[in-house]
């Protein structure tokens, strides 16, 4: 069965579900992909309705992802990572 078609059937999106979306956010274009995670968090912070999803789980989970692309970047020395983490500051 597809991971679409189970989350279908089941009815609900978990904290499983979250953290596997947010591992991908940004993978077809990994120079934004630090972009993507760090708007996705501002987003999370206005979120109110979390249903079966563990708001700490998923937050520090965005949270070491975005730390990793930030590691990530300072190795290979991307100053588009560091552009686009200016741009979103806001």
């Amino acid at each position: 069965m597809s991971r679409i078609k189970e989350i279908i059937l089941r009815q609900t999106w978990t904290t499983k579900d979250e953290i596997e979306f947010i591992s991908k956010l940004g993978m077809n274009n990994p120079e934004q992909r630090k972009t993507k995670l760090l708007r996705y968090l501002k987003a999370l912070e206005t979120r109110t309705r979390w249903g079966s999803i563990n708001r700490e789980d998923v937050i520090d989970f965005i949270s070491r992802e975005i730390q990793r692309e930030i590691q990530t970047c300072g190795r290979e020395g991307k100053t588009s990572c560091f552009a686009h983490a200016a741009a979103t500051k806001n």
